[in-house]
C-alpha cells in the first residue's frame, strides 16, 4: 500500500505552476480525506472584492483530486467530471476546501468538496469524478 503524505502533497502543489499560486496549506491528510487552504489574495479575488469562480473551482478541483491520492496505490488522476454548486460570496479568509472519497474504484474515484471562509460558513460545495491512474 503506497498513500502520499502531507509533505509529498505540498511539494506536488508546489510543483504545479498553477496551484503554486495560491499558496496551499495542507491541513488535514490523510486515507480519502483532504483539507486545504488558503488566505484570500488580492489575485484570486474579482470585482466586488470576492473570491473568483474560476480560484473557487480549482480550489475544489485540487482539493478533490488530491484526497485521492492518498488512496492505495493512486499515482495520479485527472477530473473527469465537477458539478458545483455556489451557496454565497466567499468575502473573508483564510477559505478551506475540504474533500472526502466518497467511493474509490479502479480506473474512477469519487469526491464530495466543500468551500468555507474565513467564518467557517459553507460557500460551495461539489461532487466530482476523476479518472484515476495507478
Amino acid at each position: 500500500m503506497v498513500t502520499v503524505t502531507s509533505e509529498q502533497l505540498l511539494e506536488l502543489m508546489k510543483q504545479d505552476p498553477f496551484l503554486k499560486s495560491f499558496q496551499l496549506r495542507v491541513i488535514k491528510a490523510e486515507k480519502g480525506e483532504m483539507v486545504l487552504e488558503c488566505d484570500l489574495h488580492d489575485h484570486l479575488k474579482r470585482l466586488g472584492n470576492i473570491m473568483n469562480g474560476g480560484a473557487i473551482m480549482s480550489l475544489i478541483d485540487a482539493a478533490g483530486g488530491l484526497c485521492l491520492l492518498t488512496s492505495e496505490e493512486v499515482q495520479n488522476q485527472v477530473t473527469s467530471s465537477l458539478t458545483i454548486n455556489f451557496l454565497r460570496p466567499v468575502s473573508k479568509g483564510p477559505v478551506r476546501a475540504s474533500g472526502k472519497v466518497v467511493k474509490g474504484g479502479k480506473n474512477l474515484g469519487y469526491t464530495e468538496i466543500e468551500v468555507t471562509d474565513g467564518d467557517g460558513k459553507s460557500c460551495a460545495r461539489a461532487i466530482g469524478t476523476w479518472f484515476l491512474f495507478r
